[in-house]
């Protein structure tokens, strides 16, 4: 295509849209799990795994990318992070034992608002420079998801103490070098520079969700629960 900027992208809404409503499958199918209706082995194995992982990282790079064509990042930011709060206050209250503590709201909510304040200097990294050295960051933080320290409070980061529990668990290391990995692209996407078939691409139901997609994410686990609920009866 031309280099020139264009509007709102139908096949960034429709990968915004498949991820949140795999990510509500996958929920949905931990809470089968948990409530022993299907096997633990149909969810915990390695391909799910992989899979949970992929789209996790497709959601965040998208959101990524999506700051380039935000009018207010700021608004945004804090729009998101407040609904994280939400999410907090909500399993908190349906369960005090076990809930999210900084999930994918509350990490997307921070890495908009620490991008917005951190821009003009990241705009003096050339985006080639970053779409090489933020996946070689992500990967090399990635232990950090596996590992705990003896330290307190630090969970947003990545440093888990030994006791540290969420439901839901996304902190700004490795994630938000995803993050930066989809900004560096927003601008050559925004502008047009893309092959044509990508500004072609249409899938409606799929754009629909991904317009939404905070509000999938905020209404999806009450009626996991629910359905999780009825099977239970049902059996």
């Amino acid at each position: 295509m031309s280099e020139k900027a264009v509007g709102r992208i139908a096949i960034i809404d429709a990968l915004r849209g498949l991820a949140i409503l795999l990510m509500v499958v996958y929920h949905l199918g931990y809470d089968l799990v948990a409530a022993t209706i299907l096997p633990y082995g149909l969810l915990n194995n390695p391909v799910v795994d992989g899979l949970q992982v992929f789209f996790s990282l497709l959601f965040i790079v998208i959101s990524g990318v999506s700051c380039s064509f935000s009018r207010n990042n700021l608004k945004r930011g804090l729009v998101i992070f407040a609904a994280g709060l939400a999410v907090t206050l909500g399993t908190w209250l349906f369960n005090p034992q076990m809930y999210v503590k900084f999930g994918i709201l509350h990490f997307l909510g921070s890495a908009i608002l620490i991008y917005t304040a951190a821009r003009p200097l990241l705009a003096k990294i050339p985006p080639k420079v970053l779409r090489v050295i933020c996946p070689v960051l992500c990967a090399a933080l990635w232990p950090l998801l596996h590992l705990r320290f003896n330290v307190q409070g630090l969970y947003f980061l990545g440093i888990m103490h030994p006791e540290f529990a969420s439901t839901d668990y996304f902190p700004l290391m490795p994630y938000f070098f995803a993050f930066l990995f989809g900004t560096a692209w927003g601008d050559s996407i925004r502008g047009g520079r893309f092959p044509r078939w990508f500004y072609a691409f249409s899938c409606l139901p799929l754009e629909t969700v991904g317009r939404h997609t905070i509000w999938v994410y905020l209404l999806h686990q009450p009626v996991c629960l629910g359905v999780v609920w009825l099977l239970g009866c049902i059996l």
